[in-house]
């Protein structure tokens, strides 16, 4: 199954607007399954920075924070919603897979290689091809064992 079967990629804020601030994730704040929240406007944030939801995991994109394992599934934030860095990729899981599952996944050596073989650009700043972010193909097991693998990760 590839990923883009059970999740949306990088999905679009479709709510109304929220009047104050929202949650805010600069680069720097996204560590490996922890997120040091910033506050910023929704006005400044929709619109320039990449939407994600309470629930969404959150993977950096680029070298070397992707290698660095820079991933993290976002909760607690202001409203609920939440805008960060333009290099970050958002999953949202759909109901056949848990956010906690995916996180493992994607901190996952295969994963982790075949991500990197894809990566391109220049200037010591290379990032993950967005195709194989939607392509990459996976097993995905029932929830109840996606539970117990959660667990006894």
């Amino acid at each position: 199954m590839r990923l883009k079967d059970v999740s949306i990629l990088n999905p679009m804020y479709s709510c109304g607007n929220i009047e104050g601030n929202v949650s805010f994730v600069p680069m720097e704040s996204l560590r490996n399954a922890t997120i040091d929240y910033k506050e910023i406007s929704f006005s400044e944030a929709k619109g320039k920075y990449t939407y994600f939801g309470n629930g969404d995991l959150l993977i950096a994109k680029v070298t070397p924070c992707f290698e660095n394992g820079n991933i993290a599934i976002a909760k607690n934030m202001l409203h609920g919603t939440g805008f960060g860095s333009s290099e970050i990729f958002v999953l949202r899981m759909n109901e056949r897979v848990m956010n906690t599952y995916m996180f493992y996944v994607t901190q996952a050596s295969d994963f982790k290689d075949k991500a990197c073989s894809t990566m391109c650009g220049v200037g010591g700043l290379k990032r993950i091809s967005p195709l194989f972010m939607r392509t990459y193909s996976l097993n995905i097991p029932s929830i109840q064992e996606q539970k117990h693998i959660v667990s006894y990760l």
